[in-house]
């Protein structure tokens, strides 16, 4: 069988949606069929953008390519739901957020308060109820995701949780005085409520946040401007065995995304 898995990605970032990516191709690949990746850049915005990337993808046939016939596609992100194709599954790693449970949020200000923001978010929230019907199978990453879908377009689905990267590898170790926090650094995943809550830390433990992103230069200002260097440290993108080992070390793991508090403890 010849199965597309089909995305957009933010050129030069690279978080959990490209590892699941990664990690579906490889299992795809693992169980005898042909598959490809195939990925378009997604910008977003201004509003103009968004809607020609919507526009893009709704005119895109992707049953014949070139002689070759795509048995079936896995769609993974908006506006990836828009290709036509008779055999469509989606594995919703998100929506456009934007326009669902982060609308009318400090998160979309530029965007909840326009005409043209709010033009969008009809079309998108119309045009996904639309798209999204017309799949075989419907599964999402988690039962978050399909709480929204159900919410805002009255969809069910089905959650399919994906498997860590490295599983088999983890282990335990002594641990260490440091708390760790492996993300991409974006105002969403909120690395700005550890690094605010260490500065009234008494215990000596210092907090290691992992990764890249947006907003670095943002995070490591407010590192400074707390007078915390000491306490809080910004370490990078890790290789995987590094990965892994600070896992081992660390006396837990820090995580509070929008709309999910979760502190997995060691």
């Amino acid at each position: 069988m010849r199965i597309g898995v089909i995305t957009v990605q933010v050129p030069f970032i690279r978080g959990g949606a490209e590892i699941l990516t990664d990690g579906l191709v490889k299992a795809i690949r693992e169980a005898g069929h042909e598959v490809e990746e195939i990925s378009m850049p997604f910008r977003f915005a201004p509003v103009s953008e968004v809607k020609r990337s919507m526009d893009i993808w709704a005119s895109e046939n992707f049953e014949y390519m070139n002689g070759y016939t795509m048995d079936l596609v896995i769609c993974l992100k908006f506006p990836t739901f828009y290709l036509q194709h008779p055999n469509k599954v989606a594995w919703i790693i998100h929506q456009h957020r934007a326009v669902y449970d982060l609308w009318d949020t400090a998160f979309t200000e530029g965007l909840s308060t326009t005409s043209d923001g709010k033009a969008l978010r009809q079309d998108i929230i119309q045009r996904d109820t639309q798209a999204l019907k017309s799949f075989h199978k419907l599964f999402t990453i988690g039962k978050t995701v399909s709480k929204r879908l159900q919410h805002f377009n009255k969809i069910s689905s089905i959650t399919l949780y994906h498997p860590p990267k490295l599983d088999t590898h983890f282990y335990n170790a002594p641990a260490e005085p440091y708390i760790f926090f492996p993300s991409r650094l974006e105002g969403l995943k909120r690395q700005d409520l550890l690094i605010k809550a260490m500065k009234y830390v008494k215990s000596p433990v210092v907090a290691l946040l992992a990764g890249d992103g947006g907003q670095k230069m943002g995070f490591q200002n407010l590192i400074e401007q707390l007078d915390i260097n000491q306490r809080v440290r910004l370490i990078g993108r890790l290789s995987d065995a590094e990965m892994i080992s600070f896992y081992a070390h660390c006396l837990g793991v820090f995580l509070v995304p929008m709309t999910k508090i979760m502190v997995m403890s060691r």
